[in-house]
């Protein structure tokens, strides 16, 4: 399997349209659906389409959300990446996996890959991240990654979340 971004356990790679099962799985996750919100994967088709979304956003900004995967077996365990909200200076930090690889260490893993490569390849100074203020672990993540609580903010359609701050380099 060819990975952009590599660490000890895990790669990462963009989604392909055989992602779709387990992409329908996380996206109806009950995690996913509190404090991510709904993205309209109600069907593999739906899944399909979300990997064209995801798949558009790499074209159009150079990044995205990888597919993170363990090397021992190339499983995906979630996604991993970087979206452009159009609200701010620089991209968002987002990530999820599958149930059965919470609380592992693998998202932290992934997400330091990723900001490397924010640092390294896009040259960004700073990135930001947000996370939905009843979600302590993925709270926790973004402390343990570094990323400084900066306040809260409103998004049409997305529960009131913590932001987060974090500068590269």
């Amino acid at each position: 399997m060819t990975y952009e971004m590599s660490t000890g356990r895990v790669g990462l790679r963009q989604p392909v349209e055989d992602d779709a099962s387990w992409l329908y799985t996380l996206n109806n996750d009950p995690q996913w659906v509190r404090f991510i919100g709904n993205r309209g994967v109600h069907t593999l088709r739906g899944a399909k389409r979300y990997i064209t979304v995801t798949q558009n956003h790499f074209k159009q900004w150079g990044y995205g959300l990888w597919v993170v995967s363990r090397h021992i077996d190339n499983k995906p365990m979630g996604l991993c990446g970087l979206v452009n909200r159009g609200i701010f200076n620089s991209p968002d930090l987002g990530f999820a996996l599958l149930e059965e690889f919470r609380g592992k260490g693998f998202v932290g893993e992934a997400a330091t890959a990723v900001l490397q490569r924010a640092h390294n390849h896009h040259k960004f100074a700073t990135i930001s991240a947000l996370a939905h203020r009843q979600n302590t672990a993925s709270c926790n993540v973004l402390n343990r990654l570094e990323f400084s609580h900066y306040g809260q903010i409103c998004i049409p359609g997305l529960a009131r979340q913590k932001l987060f701050w974090r500068a590269l380099g």
